[in-house]
């Protein structure tokens, strides 16, 4: 009666465990990365939303020139350096070798 019992339990709970598996997620290919998040980004477009979501969405799909430290000072991402020429415009220096999704390289007039 234990034996059953306890068969019929694991067996359950096995069943219980693959129902909360997402549908293909043992089909995905070894170059598939699998995200889950709380809910959809709004917007693809990182300067039309300021919510958490969306701003997770787009650091993992946007590099900038610059980001902010964890002490708010700015450092280069995709540039090295950088300098006010006047109160209007800065010069940027880019860092080499970076590349677009597409596999082109970077530059300043793309």
């Amino acid at each position: 009666m234990k034996r059953r019992l306890f068969a019929t339990t694991a067996l359950a709970l096995a069943l219980a465990l693959l129902a909360l598996l997402p549908l293909g997620a043992g089909a995905q290919g070894k170059d598939t990365l699998v995200v889950a998040l709380v809910s959809h980004a709004p917007t693809l477009d990182p300067h039309m939303h300021f919510e958490r979501v969306g701003v997770l969405v787009n650091i993992n799909m946007f590099d900038s020139l610059l980001h902010r430290s964890a002490k708010a000072r700015a450092r280069a991402v995709a540039g090295d350096s950088w300098k006010a020429l006047n109160d209007t415009t800065w010069e940027f220096k880019l860092r080499k070798g970076v590349k677009f999704h597409d596999g082109s390289t970077m530059t300043a007039r793309t």
